[in-house]
């Protein structure tokens, strides 16, 4: 009889190896993930991967995580921005010493944008 003789049977394959020296095609020793593009080489998916996309803003939010620099929160009773408006002029500012403002207002930007002012280009 042939000593390397093996009868037919179902392999079971530990470690990648079946006893009769088979290998198992799908066998991935355990490694540390290298992904490229959020994939393994293994096969394995990187989860927190964003592909290269452009951003689409919901309420200041991309849905990669990415916040919009240019949003601006609707007012409500937890937040409301307030800016400075001069007695004289149309641009609302930021700050009460930008162009040598002689007795700014204090006022909401609603309030501002409903009486016709605009953003100061220097502070906005």
């Amino acid at each position: 009889s042939d000593p390397d003789y093996v009868p037919p049977h179902e392999h079971n394959f530990v470690n990648g190896e079946c006893e009769c020296g088979e290998s198992d095609p799908d066998y991935v020793p355990p490694h540390e993930h290298n992904f490229v593009n959020g994939e393994c080489e293994c096969g394995e998916s990187d989860s927190d991967y964003v592909p290269p996309h452009e951003h689409n803003f919901v309420n200041g939010k991309c849905e990669c995580g990415e916040s919009d620099p240019n949003y601006v929160p609707p007012n409500d009773s937890e937040f409301v921005v307030m800016v400075w408006i001069p007695e004289t002029g149309k641009k609302y500012h930021s700050t009460s010493d930008c162009s040598n403002m002689i007795n700014p207002s204090y006022v909401t930007l609603e309030e501002a944008i409903e009486l016709g002012f605009e953003p100061c280009k220097r502070c906005h």
